[in-house]
């Protein structure tokens, strides 16, 4: 049952991705993103056709004390990487070239929820959109924040 509220909730969080190019407020990154700089919305779908659009997907930050909750940091990305595929043929950075930029440059699995290192392996990378986020469970709720952020000009979206 829990699976299916995940896989539901997962489902609509990437409608709302996926419907993406609507004019939002400007947004400044939380406390937990390090920094102070204030990264604007995408105020339009970008100028490459959507199929274009090269994705990379980065494992989720684990914010529960538990350990036996380790398996959604990759499933939620696979999860999600699966249904924006079912919509459009986008191009995804493999797993393995993230990896081996994450290990060239020493970051830890708890830093992938930062906004600027999620932006340094999308450039590195050569991706255009980086979906990172984080999740916590919680009286067996799972609570699931997703970003997408724009490489190009480090907008929102």
């Amino acid at each position: 049952m829990k699976i299916k509220l995940l896989i539901i909730a997962v489902f609509i969080l990437i409608f709302t991705i996926i419907s993406f190019g609507q004019d939002n407020k400007t947004t400044k990154l939380g406390k937990n993103d390090n920094t102070k700089k204030i990264i604007k919305p995408a105020s339009k779908i970008p100028s490459k056709p959507l199929s274009k659009i090269s994705l990379v997907f980065l494992d989720l930050v684990n914010e529960t004390s538990r350990g036996d909750y380790k398996y959604l940091s990759e499933n939620i990305p696979n999860i999600t990487k699966n249904a924006f595929l079912r919509k459009r043929n986008y191009p995804i950075v493999p797993t393995e070239k993230t990896q081996d930029v994450i290990n060239d440059k020493n970051i830890k699995p708890n830093e992938l929820n930062n906004a600027e290192k999620a932006l340094e392996i999308g450039k590195t990378v050569k991706a255009d959109m980086v979906i990172f986020g984080k999740y916590k469970v919680t009286n067996g709720n799972i609570n699931i924040s997703l970003k997408v952020v724009d490489t190009r000009d480090g907008k929102y979206l």
